[in-house]
């Protein structure tokens, strides 16, 4: 529902290539405004190698977001803009941007979650890149 806040819950099955949002979200033109009331998520079943997504921390300054693939944070390589806190693999977003988030080695299925629980964080383009570039063995 455009401009209302909505709680979203979570799907009893994820579709595949769709987006779910999980969580208190208003839903803007052209963005995803997260709420509050505990964790927001975005969760897609994704074929791809990489994911990229645009993300504007909103009023309240820099923000943060956690980064989970299949279950689990992302190893060490995985996210270029990704930094490991402890146990998990989260992005600081400081500036509205373009953040790299996941680098896989190949194309394949996966499950991508991305958990808030910055109140204002706004989540614009979430995209995929399934090109992979293979080196001249001449």
């Amino acid at each position: 529902i455009p401009y209302q806040s909505v709680d979203y819950s979570k799907p009893q099955e994820l579709a595949r290539d769709i987006y779910h949002a999980i969580g208190k979200w208003t839903d803007l033109p052209e963005c995803l405004r997260f709420e509050g009331d505990g964790d927001g998520e975005i969760v897609i079943s994704y074929q791809a190698n990489a994911a990229v997504v645009v993300v504007e921390p909103g009023p309240k300054g820099p923000q943060k977001f956690e980064v989970i693939q299949d279950g689990e944070p992302l190893s060490d390589l995985e996210g270029l803009d990704t930094i490991r806190e402890g146990d998990r693999t989260v992005v600081h977003c400081r500036h509205p941007r373009l953040y790299k988030i996941v680098k896989n080695k190949d194309v394949e299925r996966h499950t991508l979650t991305l958990r808030t629980k910055s109140i204002g964080i706004k989540f614009y383009s979430l995209n995929f890149i399934t090109a992979t570039i293979l080196k001249n063995s001449n």
